[in-house]
């Protein structure tokens, strides 16, 4: 399967969350390109295969939430619940998970501090680390 599907995976998702949960999602923004972006609530992977994991785990890393699609490297990686991890080709999957993400603001950050302790001490840091910190 070609990974761009994920991102028509992600505008069915968000206009779900649009459509059911406007008063919850008001204000939010998915976007495909963070250049110029000053802050990033989440990192998210629809990707049916060729997960990005490098960027994945620098997400984690810098204490981002990251919501993604099953992989194994990263299974391997991560223990439950330290990534949310929706299956492939579900809007309404990854509705759920961005809408947590909305509405849960600090469990998500739970989360992804537990994954950024377990990446921190198996991932060694990469300059582009700094940038995420920054978007922080």
């Amino acid at each position: 399967s070609d990974p761009s599907h994920g991102a028509h995976v992600l505008r069915q998702a968000e206009q779900l969350l649009a459509s059911r949960h406007p008063e919850k999602w008001a204000g939010w923004k998915i976007t495909t390109d963070i250049s110029g972006t000053t802050r990033v609530a989440a990192v998210v992977c629809p990707a049916f295969s060729r997960h990005p994991r490098r960027a994945l785990l620098r997400a984690a890393r810098a204490g981002v939430p990251v919501i993604t699609t099953a992989d194994k490297v990263l299974a391997e990686s991560f223990r439950r619940g330290e990534l949310d991890v929706v299956p492939p080709n579900q809007p309404l999957a990854l509705a759920h998970a961005l809408l947590a993400l909305a509405t849960q603001p600090a469990a998500a950050q739970r989360r992804a501090e537990a994954a950024q302790r377990l990446a921190a001490g198996h991932h060694p840091a990469e300059p582009a680390w700094n940038r995420w910190q920054r978007l922080l």
